[in-house]
């Protein structure tokens, strides 16, 4: 099915996306501005659990059957924390995994426990359930450091509750080299991560730019927005005719129905102010 999207895709000359619109989540976007900081990644936990009722799954057979979901939590509930792990960590090169159903009567699973490898050597290991309290927990040590993110209100979520980030006074290989105690440690300076004004980026306006699109001439602008006489150009803030003649003149009046400002053309016919036409000038 996916293959056949694509050849359609390619047909038509369409644009097609899987929607992972967690990366743009604040909390997503610094930590992954914050992972360069901890050096390399040594190992990671990654937990997503999130109760769920019967009922949730009784309502929509698409979401129980290996036939109609193709899978439980991996698929309906994690398949973003599995693009997260591949985005932050880089590629996995070896899985080890189990699944298994805990506490429902459906056949998918509800839950998948795995060990990953990734390219760059890090470890990690993930827990994806619907069974047991609501919990996203993820921790990142490296050799410089270590992140904590962590929320129990949105399993989902986008400014997680807890988020620090510890640097090491040195890298931990030197302390594992250098110590000479029986439980050497390196020393951390936490800090708290504020993430709360963070502008997540806009994924659509940068398709737009990778999307070639045809640009309307100032006419097709305004014939687009209905306007009468689109031989002639008006300023929509003065209310004033730019060009000569008077065909398609506008003025701006004070209407009886509540004195909202409204455009009443040379045809008598009454429209609301669109502000769509001072773009217009723009776009030639």
């Amino acid at each position: 099915e996916g293959d056949r999207m694509v050849a359609r895709a390619r047909e038509r000359n369409k644009v097609l996306a899987v929607g992972h619109n967690y990366r743009t989540f604040p909390g997503n976007v610094i930590l992954k501005e914050l992972l360069p900081q901890l050096g390399p990644l040594h190992r990671v936990l990654w937990q997503w659990l999130e109760n769920r009722p019967e009922s949730y799954y009784d309502r929509d057979i698409w979401r129980c059957t290996w036939r109609h979901a193709g899978g439980g939590v991996l698929i309906n509930q994690t398949s973003h924390d599995l693009d997260l792990l591949c985005w932050l960590c880089g590629r996995p090169t070896e899985v080890s995994a189990m699944i298994g159903n805990r506490g429902h009567s459906h056949e998918v699973e509800d839950t998948a426990i795995a060990n990953i490898r990734f390219a760059s050597g890090a470890l990690a290991n993930v827990q994806l359930s619907t069974v047991g309290h609501r919990l996203n927990h993820r921790q990142f040590v490296g050799e410089r450091g270590t992140i904590l993110f962590q929320d129990e209100i949105n399993a989902n979520v986008q400014i997680p509750q807890i988020f620090r980030l510890g640097l090491y006074d040195r890298p931990v290989s030197e302390v594992i080299r250098d110590g000479i105690a029986i439980t050497a440690q390196p020393q951390l300076d936490w800090r708290d991560v504020d993430c709360a004004n963070v502008t997540s980026p806009n994924p659509a306006a940068q398709l737009r730019r990778r999307v070639p699109r045809r640009r309307r001439t100032h006419q097709q602008w305004r014939q687009h927005a209905g306007y009468p006489g689109t031989h002639q150009r008006h300023h929509p803030v003065r209310g004033a005719q730019e060009g000569g003649g008077s065909a398609g003149g506008a003025r701006r009046v004070r209407c009886a129905d509540g004195g909202v400002d409204r455009w009443r053309c040379a045809s008598g016919q009454d429209r609301p102010k669109m502000n769509v036409i001072s773009r217009s000038h723009n776009h030639r």
